[in-house]
């Protein structure tokens, strides 16, 4: 409906467009013109029903899979309970027990070691670790498991990742190695310079070599105590 300035209304006719999904609107121009002045306004007030087919549709809930996350709770459970231990490693007076298939499936180094009939390990089930502490030799093994660290990684991140590097296993020394970035410190720069640069921790070592320092740092090497090895 149209509405002039001086109130009068005009009917309109709106019909559905057969050949478009929306609507066209029309009103004859003889009727239009002669009820409009020159320079006149036009008000325009628009009632709309529009009639909407309702389409009710029925879905199964998505099943969502969760299987990494069961993936690991079973390893970690193997691991915890010691299900079906078939190897010993031995650290500090203190045993981890494990399973050579997993160890040589996710280590090369345990791979080569379990694989020769006549390595000592492969005869006696035994490892004996001297130069890595007990608590990183564990974290080492339950990361072969669960493909995560159980806990935070400060206290034993350097040697830790010198342990990574040890059994090549790449995506924890990764780990450790951007752990050690995150955290450098005018007291640790020059430590942590020498071990990028024996371990080959490459984005270690550069950041170390781009990371300011003060007179008090350690710039001695012979003064930085050397890696729990």
């Amino acid at each position: 409906m149209l509405r002039t300035a001086e109130l009068k209304e005009i009917d309109m006719r709106i019909h559905p467009n057969p050949s478009h999904s929306d609507y066209v609107s029309y009103i004859k121009r003889d009727i239009l013109f002669p009820q409009i002045l020159p320079r006149d306004l036009i008000i325009v007030n628009v009632e709309i029903d529009v009639a909407v087919e309702t389409i009710t549709t029925t879905t199964e809930p998505i099943m969502t899979s969760n299987c990494e996350q069961q993936l690991v709770e079973d390893y970690q459970r193997l691991f915890r309970d010691d299900l079906l231990t078939d190897f010993t490693i031995r650290v500090g007076g203190r045993e981890i027990r494990a399973h050579r298939a997993i160890l040589a499936a996710r280590s090369p180094v345990f791979q080569a070691m379990l694989m020769h009939e006549l390595t000592n390990e492969t005869k006696s089930g035994v490892l004996e670790i001297s130069d890595l502490d007990y608590d990183v030799v564990y974290e080492l093994v339950y990361y072969i498991y669960c493909g995560r660290c159980q806990k935070d990684i400060g206290d034993i991140a350097t040697d830790l990742l010198i342990a990574a590097d040890k059994y090549r296993l790449v995506e924890l020394k990764n780990h450790c190695e951007k752990f050690l970035v995150e955290n450098l410190a005018n007291e640790n720069v020059c430590q942590l310079l020498i071990i990028g640069d024996l371990y080959n921790a490459e984005r270690l070592q550069e950041r170390a070599v781009q990371a300011p320092t003060t007179g008090s740092a350690t710039t001695d090497p012979l003064a930085i105590p050397p890696p729990s090895l």
